[in-house]
């Protein structure tokens, strides 16, 4: 990173000047060996956002994407796709400083209106309210000012022109497909899948997407234009793909074998992914396809199963940030450095049944004497021995797996649980999970103990419920009741519980897996601040941050 000054001088005084940052980097993709940083061939591992942050709606600090950023990069994350819609500049100015890949995305509809789904996905009647409204007047203004706005970011490496604008009967429509067929569609009536002549005909996508690829590169002409196709196999059929230099598919890992063949001048990436491990396979396996963005690094608002869920939780963090095994799934996918975790689930557990535990367990061990567990080991080490109160209970090698986990079935009992991992280099690594005893106390920990008064400053503070030996208690959901002294106000409470439905504005809330966290945000004079929780039953706790 640099920060190139441009000056105005007027004999020979400088009368106006910006500092701009700017980076200095080169990168390629190539249809037969993927993706090319600096020379160096590597695999795009990104996530998809969005702008919102829970208790914070959108108007989300910086301080709180730095904090989530760095446990997607922890993860093993190196993108992000920017959910269609220019976002907050201070977002990709820390894309630019910690090192991130960026698609900077624009639209999620063009002339044509998408349903909305308000109470649910595919529950009747839609919605019909949105950008389309606005495209066709604001369309080339709004894609060029993005694309103004941004281009000296250097993490972006795609300019996005859409996301699903191409979905199937929504509203554009092709006599290519007699009845729509998939897994979103299963749920639509009858005669909402089949062809419909009066609908907007597929083929205006193509000259829509013409004249967006030249609005981009009347602006730059140095990253390659691309978008996020729900439907690629009639974006072939009618040109869309024509006009994009990498072509995204979405959930359409089956067809990128097909694409190589037909198209093997094309560069093909995954533009929007499950976070299944045959997703990931079909990147890790195949040098031509170097990227996959999963849907989603963070849970958000909206897009919820139906009331009163509010949230999406496809994340892999919840709306506080706090991570779930799934996390740790990917972690063992996806990061360089050796790492181990444990999770547990009971055998009742449906997510047993349907066999996707991979996304699922918890971390505690508190069960019912003698309940019969699957205890998950994730970890990218060659092999993992479990051990419960000191006795092993075997070992068990990874590439033994086709699920890319390791599970024991386990009968529970009080104590320990702990597992030792090692790789094939002589690493080692481990885990333990405790059982906890009854709630006790709160505990306080601050990321930010001193502070600027500049009344933008945030701290997140985390409140945790423990036993008297300071375990986290994570089935504990304790109502905690917070205060503030001193020069700073609490901007809100989050816990990650996406059916909690206190109001925002509250200054209480329940714990959720035994923890909250409290945004705090500082005024513009200097002093102490002092945030003290409170619950019935357990011991108060206070914290002092330094506010200068």
């Amino acid at each position: 990173m640099y920060v190139l000054c441009t000056e105005i001088r007027k004999n020979g005084e400088v009368i106006d000047h910006v500092n701009t940052p700017i980076g200095i980097r080169w990168f390629e993709f190539d249809a037969d060996k993927g993706f090319f940083l600096n020379g160096v061939n590597m695999k795009i591992k990104g996530v998809c956002v969005h702008h919102d942050a829970g208790a914070l709606g959108a108007a989300v600090p910086v301080a709180v994407w730095e904090r989530r950023l760095q446990a997607l990069q922890e993860m093993g994350c190196n993108a992000i796709r920017m959910s269609h819609n220019p976002p907050a500049p201070h977002l990709l100015d820390l894309c630019d400083r910690m090192g991130f890949l960026v698609i900077d995305e624009a639209f999620d509809e063009w002339e044509g209106v998408k349903h909305k789904w308000s109470t649910g996905h595919n529950v009747y009647p839609p919605k019909h309210f949105g950008y389309y409204e606005e495209f066709p007047q604001w369309g080339e203004l709004d894609i060029k000012e993005m694309v103004l706005r941004d281009r000296n970011h250097p993490s972006i490496i795609l300019w996005s022109i859409g996301n699903e604008v191409d979905y199937p009967n929504d509203p554009y429509c092709h006599p290519y497909f007699q009845t729509m067929t998939g897994n979103n569609d299963a749920n639509k009536p009858a005669a909402e899948r089949e062809y419909d002549p009066n609908k907007p005909q597929s083929d205006r996508l193509t000259t829509i997407a013409t004249n967006l690829v030249r609005y981009v590169k009347e602006c730059d002409m140095t990253r390659p234009v691309t978008a996020a196709l729900a439907f690629p196999e009639l974006a072939n059929l009618i040109g869309y793909v024509d006009t994009l230099d990498v072509v995204g598919y979405n959930y359409k890992e089956h067809l990128y074998e097909e694409a190589r063949q037909q198209y093997p001048n094309r560069v093909t990436i995954g533009s929007e992914n499950s976070a299944s491990l045959e997703a990931w396979l079909a990147v890790k396996d195949n040098d031509a396809i170097c990227a996959q963005f999963i849907w989603t690094g963070i849970d958000y608002m909206g897009e919820a199963k139906g009331w009163p869920i509010r949230v999406s939780q496809a994340g892999f963090m919840d709306l506080a940030g706090y991570k779930k095994a799934s996390y740790y799934f990917r972690q063992s996918l996806w990061l360089e450095d050796k790492m181990v975790f444990l999770a547990a689930t009971s055998k009742d557990d449906p997510a047993n049944v349907s066999n996707k535990r991979w996304h699922g367990g918890a971390p505690h061990w508190n069960w019912k004497a003698g309940e019969q567990l699957d205890v998950i080991c994730y970890t990218n080490c060659e092999e993992a021995e479990l051990f419960l109160n000191e006795r092993s209970l075997g070992t068990k090698k990874l590439i033994d797996s086709p699920l890319g986990y390791l599970s024991w079935e386990v009968s529970f009992e009080e104590g320990t649980l702990n597992v030792v991992a090692r790789s094939a280099e002589g690493i080692g690594c481990s885990y333990a999970l405790e059982t906890a005893a009854k709630s006790y106390q709160l505990l306080l920990q601050v990321d930010a103990p001193e502070m600027s008064a500049d009344g933008q400053d945030i701290a997140h503070v985390e409140i945790e419920i423990t036993d008297s030996y300071g375990k986290l208690v994570y089935l504990a959901d304790d109502l905690i009741q917070l205060s503030i002294d001193g020069p700073g106000e609490i901007i809100g409470l989050e816990n990650g519980d996406v059916q909690d439905l206190e109001p925002y504005s509250s200054k209480f809330r329940k714990a959720y897996h035994g923890k909250l966290l409290a945004y705090v945000r500082t005024g513009v004079t200097a002093g102490q601040i002092v945030v003290k929780a409170e619950a019935q039953g357990l011991i108060t706790a206070s914290i002092v941050i330094a506010v200068k």
